[in-house]
């Protein structure tokens, strides 16, 4: 067996202090995690983190900090390449990026396990029958793991920008900001404790619990909570001197109404949300916006025949982009009730944040968490509003439901573009949904000549992260979003969009039976079978469905391998003959 085990996280809780100014942080992680017996050392992932020291169950424990990728890539870089041709210089850089990308795939942060001696207890330990190397490998154990670290100038996965600071979770980063397990399937609930100045608010995934101030008042600690079990890519936070306000949903009408905080709370209390009992006055006097004191009850809430409770929308911005910022989220609630309707249940996570950052600080446009949605500054205009309808879609495919496998990852991408569609038909007419659909096939023509790989790469499971290593979720130019979403669009014209939304429907309803068992304590939120996670889509068993509902099950196994298990597009040849 391998001697370094990538344990299985069952929960993690992470405490954090961040210091914009001086562009650092540091904190701890508490880790709850179940690994085999028979490992004699666990790995974490801890991407240029200064690891201070790790206890196992209180113990402070031996550990080793591997260089990261990044480090071990500075030591070669003066080497100097042999003289070649451009063809040779080309095949030797795309070895050497696959053999990084391959390297990330293993942990920087080594454990090592305390002997547990005689320890085990039961039959095992007293009747030589039972000591066989299978049983040992199947005994599992429980460890609770502590990491304390320090970011110091952080070069990716933490930046900072003036009096703000960000995660940037693109391709294997959240890993670069706590360490965690850091794998497609390792997910987890996680409790997030972040302390930032008294003016500053820090903005994660979940539902904020509570708040406390410490240090005469200087520096104050947000405590939240995200119930619903999450890798850590999905765990994303803002830090910085922002302006909030409050959206309060109406049940019935569609239009939302932006407006100031007090005009917002005075709106959620007349309509009866369940967010205006949370807002109220900070302790002290600060300058702060009243979601500084916004408060949530301790004990649990089950979820209603929906699904979950009444979420509370809560937009962030800097004060100068408070405006515009407004303007532009209006639409966000446009597709937040659409998207509940057409899949016909409410919005699972208990919070939807929405955060503005400052121009120039962005790495990308728009990046969706659990429950929360950062867009960068320069999107204040009209195509930002149809980006945020499509992060709204990203919540429901993406977050909440994700691939099975990395080869199943084109799935929700197309579905989450199947809903941002409607979207658009619904509000910007069918033509112009069949204007931009027109120039994204015309695009998707002149790009995919053959030599991208399609929209489904097979691979082997000891690859965690598909055949490709993730990087084609780098593509900057959208071509695999496109052509996923018109598969989407083929699949539901071949049974009629009907019995689309109805598959859609089943979905969505067994994920919130999922989670309505989790909340009663019905089930397990970690470590759940992927065959049996109903939040884990499998591009064969919803094809599978899909054909079985509208009993066209050939049709769909013959276009599945044409348009996404093998490369380009069908090219067909047409001619006619007049006779006058």
């Amino acid at each position: 067996m391998n001697a370094n085990v990538i344990p299985q996280a069952l929960h993690q809780a992470l405490w954090l202090t961040v210091n914009a100014v001086e562009k650092t942080a540091q904190g701890h992680t508490q880790l709850n995690l179940r690994c085999p017996g028979s490992a004699h050392s666990i790995g974490l992932f801890a991407h240029d983190l200064d690891i201070t020291g790790v206890k196992i169950d209180g113990e402070d424990v031996e550990f080793e900090q591997r260089l990261s990728v990044c480090e071990q890539q500075e030591t070669t870089e003066g080497k100097q390449l042999p003289a070649q041709g451009a063809a040779e210089l080309a095949e030797h850089s795309f070895y050497e990026y696959q053999r990084l990308v391959q390297k990330e795939a293993e942990p920087e942060l080594i454990i090592q396990l305390p002997n547990r001696g005689d320890e085990t207890d039961g039959p095992e330990a007293r009747n030589p029958e039972f000591e066989s190397e299978d049983a040992e490998v199947h005994r599992d154990i429980d460890l609770v793991v502590t990491v304390a670290f320090a970011i110091q100038q952080p070069n990716c996965g933490l930046h900072f920008h003036g009096l703000y600071a960000c995660t940037d979770n693109q391709l294997r980063r959240s890993r670069a900001w706590f360490p965690c397990v850091d794998v497609p399937l390792a997910a987890c609930p996680f409790e997030l404790h972040f302390t930032v100045p008294a003016s500053h608010m820090a903005v994660s995934c979940g539902q904020l619990l509570k708040q406390a101030w410490s240090g005469n008042g200087k520096s104050r600690t947000f405590h939240y909570r995200l119930s619903i079990a999450t890798p850590p890519q999905d765990v994303a936070l803002t830090v910085g001197p922002f302006t909030a306000w409050q959206v309060a949903l109406p049940t019935k009408a569609i239009h939302v109404k932006a407006a100031d905080n007090n005009a917002s709370l005075a709106a959620a209390a007349a309509a009866g949300s369940a967010a205006a009992g949370h807002l109220g006055a900070p302790p002290t006097p600060l300058r702060t916006p009243p979601y500084s004191a916004l408060r949530t009850p301790r004990t649990p809430v089950l979820l209603d025949a929906f699904g979950r409770g009444e979420s509370t929308i809560t937009h962030f911005a800097p004060p100068e982009s408070k405006l515009a910022a407004d303007h532009t989220l209006k639409t966000l609630g446009l597709a937040f009730n659409m998207y509940e309707t057409f899949l016909g249940c409410k919005f699972p996570y208990k919070a939807l944040q929405t955060i503005v950052l400052p121009e120039g600080m962005a790495a990308e446009s728009m990046h969706s968490a659990a429950g929360l949605q950062i867009l960068a500054g320069e999107m204040m205009g009209i195509e930002s509003r149809l980006a945020i309808a499509y992060a709204v879609a990203q919540q429901w495919f993406g977050v909440l439901m994700r691939p099975r496998t990395p080869a199943d990852a084109w799935l929700v991408e197309g579905l989450a573009g199947y809903l941002h569609d409607l979207f658009l038909r619904r509000f910007l007419g069918k033509n112009e949904l069949r204007y931009r659909r027109h120039k994204q096939r015309q695009a998707i023509y002149m790009a995919d000549d053959g030599q991208a790989p399609p929209l489904y790469c097979k691979a082997s499971p000891a690859l965690l992260w598909g055949s490709m290593y993730g990087t084609e979720h780098l593509d900057p130019s959208g071509l695999r979003k496109w052509k996923a979403t018109a598969v989407m669009w083929l699949l539901s014209a071949k049974v009629s969009e009907d019995i689309f939304k109805k598959q859609l429907e089943r979905l969505a309803g067994a994920v919130v039976n999922h989670l309505q068992q989790l909340q009663q304590g019905l089930g397990t939120n970690a470590g759940v079978d992927s065959e049996q996670d109903p939040r884990l889509l499998s591009s064969r068993e919803f094809l599978r469905e899909l054909g079985k509902g509208a009993g066209a099950r050939k049709e769909l196994s013959a276009l599945s391998l044409r348009w996404i298990n093998l490369r380009g597009l069908p090219h067909i040849t047409a001619a006619f003959t007049y006779n006058k």
